[in-house]
C-alpha cells in the first residue's frame, strides 16, 4: 500500500498542473460560438428531411 501512495500524488499533481494551464475560457468560447450555429443549422434540416 506504500507504493501506490506516492504514484496517486504525483498523478493528481500531473491533472491538476494539466488542468490549470487549461482555462475554461477558450472552451466557453469556442462552445458558444460553435453551439448555436451547428445547433441552428441541424434543426431546420432535421425538420425539412422529416
Amino acid at each position: 500500500q506504500q507504493p501506490p501512495a506516492p504514484q496517486t500524488t504525483q498523478q493528481k499533481e500531473t491533472t491538476e498542473k494539466t488542468q490549470q494551464p487549461q482555462p475554461r475560457q477558450p472552451t466557453e468560447e469556442a462552445q458558444q460560438s460553435q453551439a448555436p450555429q451547428p445547433t441552428e443549422k441541424q434543426q431546420p434540416e432535421a425538420s425539412q428531411q422529416t
